[in-house]
């Protein structure tokens, strides 16, 4: 048996904290000695690619969707598809392939929720045994709305694309972290551009990459204009509707800011008693119900059970697919998770973050702080309940001050759309004429 076969299986059968330890111990590895070596030649080949597909009057553009949740991106793919030299397409791919029961059943919910979108999106799974080859789309540039391995089968990774085309990436989430580990990604060498929140992120950048980070350009969220025209378009709910968002984290290691696991119980008892004052929708990250699958003590068919409540109780609703319009239908969020922390404080709206062992997120940077500052803090369920009084009265008055503050440092360009923003990059980048 080769050595990379008995590490593997040496992998797969340690605890998960074992596991947690060894890929973090990898990465750290990787990053001071295996990526400095491959990176120069890396990069020399996606300055070949550039050479050959710029100038060219159109282009193909391809977005690959493996979750629908995390599909933000409907207005850039508007805003390509308007634009006369680019054409667009999606294809959806399954996380992982061969594909087991449940990674089938994403897929297939990704293909129903595009095509209920209105998309006609390219099916990467052409049989029980073979995907989609890569280099059959033709397309010049590829866009990944996840840079995580794990979300992607063999086949379609970054470190076996990027010479088949340019591979371009923006934020999934808004990053406050100011530690070198979030700012280092083993993909982002093979990128040839990274969309960044911020003049924070891309400062951030630049400092911790491995290969000088010249590859990533500050252009703001790619959310906010999703939110924008939620919000110019949408009623709003009386009684007002509550966000519940429990992050996916319930490791007792790592990252680990999820409560679900102690709150899971207490979310079900605030339909019956807001009734008639607040209404509900359960928005669980999307790797959670995956996670619950895993535990011993949860298991499909409890968590099945638990997600099937929110579908049919009155007054609740289960979304887990892209969440712009819930945002702005939305009086008020209760979370614990980060990404949300900017997104949601983007629609001036009140918000509750509730802490894990009475901590938030180390190492914040200015945009992560003004954020985190303008949430309600809580540890205990009883802290909710008042927030959620205060709600359903109608007397919680946000910080406008901070409010402006935070859309000032938070959006580098402003009022201006980012899916304009990004398509502008993109065609000077390759030298296309305005």
């Amino acid at each position: 048996m080769k050595l990379r076969s008995i590490t593997s299986a040496i992998y797969k059968h340690s605890p998960k904290r074992v596991q947690f330890c060894i890929t973090q111990t990898k990465a750290f590895l990787r990053e001071r000695i295996v990526d400095p070596l491959r990176i120069p030649k890396i990069q020399s080949e996606i300055a070949s690619l550039v050479q050959r597909v710029a100038k060219r009057e159109r282009y193909r553009f391809v977005f690959l969707v493996p979750i629908s949740s995390q599909w933000k991106h409907d207005l850039l793919y508007e805003a390509l598809s308007k634009d006369p030299s680019f054409d667009v397409d999606i294809l959806v791919c399954p996380t992982e392939f061969p594909m087991s029961s449940e990674v089938k059943e994403k897929y297939c919910f990704t293909l129903y929720e595009m095509r209920k979108s209105g998309y006609h999106p390219i099916e990467a799974v052409r049989s029980e045994y073979s995907l989609l080859p890569i280099d059959s789309l033709g397309a010049d540039i590829l866009f990944y709305i996840t840079p995580y391995d794990v979300l992607m089968p063999q086949e379609y990774r970054m470190s076996c694309t990027y010479q088949e085309a340019l591979l371009c990436y923006s934020r999934y989430g808004y990053l406050f972290d100011t530690t070198r580990q979030w700012h280092v990604n083993k993909n982002f060498g093979f990128l040839w551009q990274i969309f960044l929140s911020s003049k924070s992120d891309e400062l951030l950048y630049h400092k911790y990459s491995t290969f000088g980070g010249t590859n990533g350009f500050a252009l703001g969220p790619i959310l906010i204009d999703n939110l924008r025209k939620a919000e110019r378009e949408t009623p709003k709910d009386a009684p007002p509707l509550v966000i519940i968002a429990p992050h996916h984290s319930i490791e007792p290691w790592g990252y680990a800011l999820s409560n679900f696991l102690r709150m899971a119980d207490y979310f079900k008892t605030l339909p019956q008693k807001f009734e008639g004052r607040l209404k509900f929708a359960f928005k669980p990250h999307p790797h959670l119900k995956s996670k619950l699958y895993n535990l011993p003590s949860w298991g499909r068919e409890k968590t099945d059970k638990y997600y099937t409540f929110w579908q049919k109780t009155p007054g609740c609703e289960l979304q887990e697919g892209p969440y712009a319009d819930l945002f702005a239908r939305s009086a008020a969020m209760v979370h614990d998770c980060s990404a949300f922390c900017l997104e949601y404080q983007l629609c001036n709206k009140p918000a509750l973050f509730i802490r894990r062992n009475h901590r938030i997120p180390k190492k914040l940077d200015e945009v992560g702080q003004l954020a985190f500052s303008l949430h309600t803090m809580a540890d205990e369920s009883y802290e909710i309940d008042v927030f959620l009084n205060r709600v359903a009265a109608h007397t919680i008055r946000q910080d406008l001050d901070k409010q402006k503050e935070l859309s000032q440092k938070a959006l580098p360009y402003g009022d201006r759309s980012v899916a304009d923003v990004i398509v502008r990059h993109i065609k000077k980048s390759l030298k296309v004429a305005e």
